[in-house]
């Protein structure tokens, strides 16, 4: 089994199970109906019927609660409610099995992701594409395997999340892989290869930029890191500017970035983005 520790209620059925299911509602059915026909059976039948006449407005009603809460959920990761995007969202993969639980558990995973619980938010997000289930939702299935990569880059599991990169070309679009700019920086920067991971963000600005947002901050700080590593005077300002564009930054959003990247954290220390460093004076940065 896929991540064991994951509970059932976060494991979207695949399509091919879901088939699976439906068809074994149907064939009982219509095994119900036949045994109405055999006078010995009628009884049983009659005792049966209701429970189908019950059983499709329930799931109907549960898909309709699944919707809402996935909406609900979804509104308050963007709003950066994350606790309380948690139990929505995990309310709502209660609620269904497959399409519907598995846009529950995709966003759930950025949840965990953005307060630093990388090895859950990758497990999560591997369990999701494991089933297929977000294959007709492009928007987010393109990019699915660069949050994986992103997690596990900054777990510093570089191997595996090179490989999470190369698994995801394949299913790429122009527009989605500017996404994966990101967690290659990352990589190159936990490999040691600074100047690299500069040069690469330099290159693919103008697509992380229209990403926007938290990644965009992310983004920022990588690559104030990488271009100061290039130990090049001319380049500080551009550090500087890198660094006053991720602001305003809360210190919640910077957890991912630095919880397993000891390297990172003392560069935010040393930027006075996290408690026990100074800001540095302008040109000694």
């Amino acid at each position: 089994m896929l991540h064991p520790d994951i509970p059932g209620h976060l494991r979207p059925l695949s399509s091919l199970r879901q088939v699976a299911r439906t068809w074994f509602v149907l064939l009982a059915l219509l095994a119900t109906l036949a045994a109405a026909f055999e006078t010995r059976l009628l009884l049983a039948a009659m005792a049966c019927a209701p429970a189908y006449l019950v059983y499709v407005p329930w799931k109907a009603w549960r898909r309709r609660q699944a919707n809402r809460l996935l909406i609900e959920g979804v509104q308050r990761f963007q709003s950066g409610e994350h606790l309380a995007a948690e139990r929505t969202l995990e309310e709502a993969a209660r609620k269904d099995t497959g399409a519907r639980r598995a846009m529950a558990v995709y966003f759930l995973a950025l949840t965990k992701l953005r307060q630093g619980e990388l090895a859950r938010a990758e497990r999560l997000l591997e369990v999701v594409d494991h089933s297929g289930q977000l294959a007709a939702a492009p928007a987010l299935h393109e990019h699915l395997l660069d949050h994986v990569a992103l997690c596990l880059a900054l777990q510093g599991r570089l191997g595996e999340a090179r490989e999470a990169i190369r698994r995801g070309v394949v299913r790429r679009s122009k527009l989605a892989a500017e996404l994966s700019a990101l967690p290659e920086a990352v990589i190159l920067a936990r490999d040691g290869y600074l100047p690299a991971a500069a040069r690469l963000l330099e290159a693919r600005w103008r697509g992380v930029e229209a990403v926007g947002g938290w990644y965009a901050k992310m983004a920022r700080l990588v690559r104030a890191m990488a271009l100061e590593a290039l130990e090049d005077p001319s380049r500080r300002p551009e550090a500087a500017g890198a660094i006053a564009g991720a602001r305003p930054v809360a210190l919640e959003e910077l957890v991912p970035l630095h919880v397993r990247w000891p390297e990172m954290g003392d560069f935010l220390r040393e930027k006075g983005l996290l408690p026990g460093g100074r800001e540095l004076p302008p040109g000694r940065g």
